[in-house]
This record gives structure tokens, sequence and C-alpha cells, in this order.
């Protein structure tokens, strides 16, 4: 089975949407202007990282804000030679 991307994606997580009503949505995902489309793919990345970030910072308090996005991205932003230095 293919892998699905994109609107088809979003619309076959919504197992009681209907062939006609997943038709009207990506007709209307298709009519939207690409830079909006990429204007609210942008946004929503953004509320997903600030929803993991904020749940990270629930689960670790004690945390600075540097190690919970290092946390998030699974890498260190800091290179090793500073490391000792600042924390």
């Amino acid at each position: 089975m293919a892998r699905r991307t994109g609107a088809a994606c979003l619309l076959s997580a919504l197992e009681d949407t209907t062939e006609q009503a997943a038709a009207v949505v990506r007709d209307g995902i298709r009519r939207t202007d690409p830079v909006v489309r990429m204007r609210d793919a942008l946004a929503h990345s953004d509320t997903m990282r600030a929803l993991a970030l904020a749940q990270l910072r629930a689960h670790y308090p004690d945390r600075s804000t540097l190690a919970l996005v290092e946390m998030l991205l699974d890498q260190n932003l800091i290179p090793p030679a500073l490391q000792s230095a600042g924390r």
C-alpha cells in the first residue's frame, strides 16, 4: 500500500468522514493559494513545536529552555568544547 501524504493523510485519519465530505475538503485545499498553504503548514508546525516544548517543560521543570530544545531535537546545540564552560 502506498504511503499517504498531505490531504490524503489528513483525511484518512478521519474515519467518520464520508468520501463526499473528503472530496470537498481536498478541493478546498487544492484551491488554496500555495503561499497560504505553506504559511498555514508553518504555523501548525510552530504550534506543534510549542506544544511539545510545553509538555517537556511540564515533565522537566528544572531544565533550561536550551536543554528542553535539545531534547526536542535530539541533538546538542552547543559544541562539546563549549559545553563545560557554559553548563
